[in-house]
């Protein structure tokens, strides 16, 4: 029996010279719409379940799942990553939030500012908040998957979802941002 696990992962996005993948799309690489950061992951080895799942999966969640598929753990490190494992065998995703930034400088800055700060939160129901420049949109990439229409201010649960996403972000970079 075989126990040999082969991963494809593919960059993020594409670069702003090629057309994009498809018409409606908005957001090539380096941009925090779903054209720049939703990328293909196939995953083939014993136990996997062959099948399309849309569990929200972020490829820093890969060392865990990797070390757990082969029965060891690290000492150190990966405290951001989840394992998906139960994924892969036909079961639930782990993860409620992932976080997307684009910011500069990276690293210490002579001025201590931000010359961007640009992020999206989405949650596993695809609810996805975009902060780009000084523009907040909120859109259901279920039934928006292209993220042309983002939900007025006035649409019911906009305020509740706000105040999750916000809050999901200042937990994965605490009060203190930028460092």
């Amino acid at each position: 029996m075989s126990r040999t696990h082969v991963l494809l992962v593919a960059d993020n996005g594409t670069p702003h010279q090629v057309p994009p993948p498809a018409a409606k799309s908005k957001g090539y690489k380096l941009t925090l719409y779903e054209g720049g950061v939703r990328v293909p992951f196939v995953w083939w080895g014993p136990g996997v379940v062959p099948g399309v799942d849309a569990t929200l999966v972020q490829t820093l969640d890969v060392p865990r799942t990797v070390l757990e598929v082969c029965g060891l753990t690290s000492p150190c490190g990966f405290d951001d990553s989840l394992s998906f494992r139960s994924t892969l065998s036909g079961g639930s995703g782990t993860r409620a939030y992932a976080y997307i930034s684009r910011f500069a400088p990276n690293g210490p800055s002579p001025t201590g500012v931000l010359t961007i700060d640009d992020w999206a939160v989405v949650r596993d129901d695809g609810i996805k908040l975009v902060k780009q420049g000084t523009t907040l949109s909120l859109v259901d990439t279920n039934i928006d998957p292209w993220e042309q229409f983002p939900f007025p201010p006035s649409a019911p649960g906009y305020a509740v979802a706000l105040v999750d996403l916000q809050g999901y972000r200042l937990s994965v970079l605490g009060p203190a941002w930028p460092y």
